[in-house]
């Protein structure tokens, strides 16, 4: 498969004198594995498509080639997040995950963490309202406040924690 738009700003440099001995063809409903290069011929971007919908695998890099990010996208062709989704700082550490239910009710659980790797937060949604335990978590990882919330996403209490003990609960919101 050949560059997606033949635009000279996506081709590697080795690549943009290059001469073809046969006629480069446009497919219609596309599908197949999908890469992206930057100027220099890093790769930036892998994808899979089925008659032009995203699905499956996807991964990006930042522009030096290390990981970006990774995820999964449904194979029903809805393009719709499916998985677990990684997303990494520069160096490498885990910046944040979301990890998508398959099938309704499409719960997500989402997890952060600090440029050193230590945990941040965690929450999880359903249909984008907090359900559940959403937990906050202090520059070294241990927990600092946790908050509860019902099945429709209604506050029900807050707890606050010094070195991972429970000090205070709050039930208002």
């Amino acid at each position: 498969m050949v560059q997606r738009y033949y635009i000279h700003k996506y081709l590697p440099d080795w690549l943009i004198d290059k001469t073809f001995d046969y006629e480069v063809d446009l497919y219609e409903n596309y599908s197949g594995e999908w890469k992206v290069w930057n100027k220099k011929g890093i790769l930036i971007s892998k994808q899979n498509y089925i008659n032009e919908m995203q699905v499956g695998k996807y991964i990006k890099y930042f522009s030096k080639g290390q990981k970006q990010l990774e995820g999964e996208f449904s194979m029903d062709g809805s393009e719709r997040s499916v998985g677990k989704w990684i997303f990494y700082h520069i160096n490498g550490n885990k910046r944040y995950s979301k990890t998508y239910s398959k099938k309704p009710p499409f719960y997500i659980n989402k997890k952060r963490w600090r440029n050193n790797g230590i945990i941040k937060s965690e929450q999880n949604l359903l249909n984008e309202k907090p359900v559940g335990v959403q937990s906050l978590f202090d520059k070294d990882g241990n927990i600092h406040k946790k908050k509860y919330f019902d099945k429709k996403g209604i506050f029900q209490k807050r707890e606050y924690f010094k070195n991972n003990k429970l000090i205070k609960t709050d039930r208002q919101e």
